[in-house]
C-alpha cells in the first residue's frame, strides 16, 4: 500500500513536523506552490508499481520516515482513537456498544484484528456515537 500526497486545502502555508536532523527547529514550512510542483514531479506510476518490500527498504533507509505499522497496530490505533473520541473507559464503552471487553482489549493492544462485523460497528459509532449507543441500549 503506497501514501498518495493531498493538495492541501486550507491556507497558503501547512506546517510539516520534520525530525531534528532534517531540519534544526523540527517544523518545515510547506507552500501550496511547493506541495503542488511536488505533486507534479513525483512518478506516480513508479510508486503504484513498488511492491511492499521495496516500500519497506525504502522506509527502512529513510531516517526521516514514520515507521511501517503492522495491520495490527493500524487496526489497534483506529480502535483506540474511537474509544477515546467518545470518552469512555474500555469497560464502559464495551458495555455501551455490546463488546466483550477482553475483545476490546485485544483489539486495542494490537493481538487480534476486529472482523467484518467488528469493524462495521466500529464505523457506525465513529460516525454516530450517540444513535449507536441510543440503538445498542434497547
Amino acid at each position: 500500500m503506497v501514501a498518495r500526497a493531498v493538495k492541501p486545502t486550507r491556507g497558503p502555508v501547512t506546517n510539516i513536523r520534520a525530525a531534528p536532523a532534517s531540519h534544526p527547529s523540527g517544523v518545515i514550512q510547506v507552500t501550496r506552490a511547493i506541495a503542488e510542483a511536488a505533486l507534479r514531479d513525483t512518478d506516480w506510476s513508479a510508486l503504484d508499481a513498488m511492491i511492499d518490500t521495496h516500500i519497506t527498504r525504502q522506509v527502512k533507509s529513510n531516517p526521516d520516515a514514520a515507521p511501517l505499522l503492522t495491520e495490527a497496530e493500524t487496526f489497534a490505533g483506529l480502535v483506540r482513537a474511537t474509544r477515546r473520541r467518545t470518552g469512555l473507559p474500555q469497560a464502559v464503552f464495551a458495555e455501551v456498544y455490546r463488546i466483550p471487553v477482553g475483545t476490546l482489549r485485544d483489539w486495542e493492544q494490537g493481538r487480534r484484528v476486529p472482523d467484518k462485523p467488528g469493524l462495521a460497528l466500529l464505523h457506525a459509532i465513529q460516525t454516530d456515537p450517540a444513535t449507536m449507543r441510543r440503538l445498542l441500549a434497547s
